[in-house]
């Protein structure tokens, strides 16, 4: 806020009364000796040839509370509040302190014949920071110290991956949500346990700005990391200090390629144009089954379906002998977004380049596997129950949704296994399992609240289905 200060009529006159060094106050105290301030060397506040209207270049200091010290660029001013003239034009720093407060600084820029007022309200220090450290305080554990020096030696300036994995691991989740209960934090509830690690993280990183060991250490990391290298995929010159700490976790340390190029392999948010027009004019379905076989081979892994979408495990699980290649072959291959519309599902893909044998995989409950009529069913029984509707003609739609109900289905994400027409078809193959139990007896009030029509299909009912869908060939 800028304006001009007017002097009162007697200006002049009792301008005479003080010594060169008075400054006017404009507050209706008229002037005053400027007693005890220690001049810095852009300030004057000796009297000028000043006009009757305005004081040229004065600078009005005030704070909330006041009486704090106030050092103006790297000279001592006095206290406020605080009135000065004839300031030198251009931007300075104006830095305030008080005891119990937050010392707070401020840029001004003070112009000529302008009146520049500054009002700073300190702040107390955050009584919620100080809790929490204290409550970090006392998590923290020397077994921490030894995690921080081995994360920066395998890790480099990029110690926070390990290091956040390691407290994960260590103190496991459901401790850390009864930590965030105790403590003062932005977020409630099950993710509040991502803040503690935070706060944790910040721990250790006053506890190397204290300690020289680990400033050493992690000069010494950064200096690493600080040469040029010819990216293997493009040949442009990069350094592998600015790539960015997943990419590293992803070279497990040995980046050989531009931040770039690996944000094109890892963090996929467009096509590759480059190669788009290869793929549009040269590759049809079955080059993309080869790639896709050829990303196993590199990976020595079966692909996640979302490969090229920050699985940054997964490019470094793989040898380190074929992780460069597996870089650029991803580099060159579809996104998985492509092999979702032209294969209709990930797993299908997997299936019909190979990678899965006998199109089937285990899971924790129940196989995987592709029916005749290359549906996903997520068990072996379901898979017999499509293979019967395909042979006998009958046209059936997977995983339909139940309507919705305000008690047991409020959502709509309850779903069937399969739907002919109107008839709704439900496998049961894991009962036995209470959860399981409960789900099933809460689609059976459903039905019945709906008026719904619904066969149910046990596994001793899977060598007599003629008998059991008989009703779906009239």
């Amino acid at each position: 806020m800028t304006s001009k200060a007017i002097p009162p009529e007697d200006f002049y006159q009792s301008k005479q009364k003080y010594p060169d060094n008075a400054i006017f106050c404009p507050d209706g105290r008229g002037w005053k000796p400027a007693i005890g301030i220690q001049k810095p060397a852009d300030v004057s506040i000796e009297s000028s040839s000043c006009n009757k209207y305005f004081i040229q270049n004065q600078l009005i200091i005030n704070s909330f509370p006041s009486g704090a010290s106030v050092i103006m660029n790297d000279g001592f001013i006095g206290k406020t509040p605080i009135v000065l003239n004839n300031i030198k034009p251009g931007k300075h720093t104006l830095t305030l302190s008080s005891s119990g407060y937050v010392t707070a600084e401020q840029e001004i820029e003070i112009i000529n014949g302008i009146k520049e007022e500054v009002a700073v309200r300190l702040s107390k220090p955050d009584s919620r920071e100080s809790f929490n450290r204290s409550v970090i305080s006392e998590l923290w554990k020397n077994e921490f110290i030894h995690q921080l020096e081995k994360s920066i030696d395998e890790y480099k300036i990029f110690w926070d991956i390990s290091f956040e994995r390691y407290i994960k691991t260590t103190l496991g989740i459901n401790m850390l949500r009864k930590i965030s209960t105790k403590m003062l934090l932005d977020k409630s509830g099950k993710w509040a346990y991502g803040e503690v690690v935070g706060e944790i993280k910040c721990e250790a990183i006053r506890y190397m700005s204290q300690n020289n060991y680990f400033l050493e250490k992690f000069e010494k990391a950064a200096v690493s990391l600080d040469h040029v290298l010819k990216c293997e995929i493009c040949q442009e010159q990069f350094r592998p200090l600015d790539t960015h700490p997943g990419f590293y976790e992803a070279s497990n340390g040995l980046v050989k390629c531009c931040r770039s190029c690996l944000s094109q392999c890892i963090w996929r948010m467009v096509p590759n144009i480059k190669y788009r027009e290869l793929y549009q004019t040269k590759y049809q379905r079955e080059n993309m089954l080869v790639d896709l076989f050829r990303l196993y081979e590199l990976a020595q892994s079966v692909p996640p379906i979302n490969f090229d979408q920050a699985s940054y495990l997964f490019f470094k699980s793989a040898p380190e002998k074929n992780r460069t290649d597996l870089f650029r072959h991803v580099y060159k291959m579809r996104s998985y977004k492509d092999y979702i519309e032209m294969f209709s599902s990930w797993f299908r893909a997997l299936v019909e380049s190979g990678i899965i044998a006998d199109g089937a995989i285990k899971m924790a409950r129940g196989i995987k596997c592709l029916a005749l009529d290359k549906h996903l069913c997520l068990s072996l029984l379901e898979k017999q129950v499509d293979d019967w509707l395909f042979f006998n003609k009958i046209e059936h739609s997977i995983e339909p949704k139940y309507p919705k109900h305000d008690i047991y289905n409020p959502n709509m994400l309850m779903r069937a296994d399969f739907l002919v027409k109107d008839v709704f078809i439900e496998v049961w193959g894991l009962k036995g399992i209470k959860p399981y139990e409960m789900k099933i007896e809460k689609k059976r009030k459903l039905v019945k609240e709906k008026l719904l029509k619904l066969i149910e299909i046990e596994p001793q009912d899977i060598e007599n289905l003629d008998d059991k869908l008989q009703q779906l060939l009239i």
